[in-house]
């Protein structure tokens, strides 16, 4: 009985539904709104508590990343590539060791990474010539060494040999 029941409710509904039809153009603009209400959320004031920075930090995803000369302020490194520069993004977070602060002007480098969510997150480096040398990235008052394996693809791809 229940199956006879439900089967004509599926019916009438089916039924009904041929005869309220939504134009095409109407759904497709219906969902452009919504990508549009998307996409102008403000994170703002996410970022004003260390509450929001962790929720957006579980969530970070990477669209481009450049590297300028600190001194001559030119571009040294850049990539749109979004696994390339999710990569570079995730070996700046690889902590070795961290370090005391180190002088604004012996840092040579500023990375800038443009965030899937619309912000951007900026990084200083101090990258040393020598091949063995750590890295040291500092992000407002936090300061920390790089594994010799991420600094070393750091600087490769800083030489343009990777």
């Amino acid at each position: 009985m229940k199956k006879v029941c439900f089967v004509l409710c599926l019916l009438a509904l089916l039924c009904a539904c041929d005869e309220r039809t939504v134009p095409a153009s109407t759904v497709t603009a219906t969902m452009e709104q919504q990508m549009q209400t998307e996409i102008e959320i403000d994170l703002g004031p996410l970022t004003e508590n260390s509450v929001g920075e962790a929720l957006l930090s579980s969530i970070e995803e990477v669209k481009c990343v450049t590297v300028t000369d600190s001194e001559r302020g030119e571009l040294v490194y850049e990539s749109k590539d979004d696994m390339l520069s999710q990569s570079f993004y995730d070996a700046l977070q690889i902590v070795h060791e961290e370090t005391e602060e180190v002088e604004e002007e012996l840092y040579n480098y500023n990375v800038s990474f443009a965030m899937q969510l619309g912000f951007e997150k900026s990084y200083q480096m101090k990258v040393k010539p020598q091949q063995n040398g750590h890295v040291t990235v500092q992000e407002g008052e936090k300061t920390w060494l790089l594994p010799e394996t991420e600094s070393n693809w750091i600087r490769a791809r800083l030489s343009g040999l990777a």
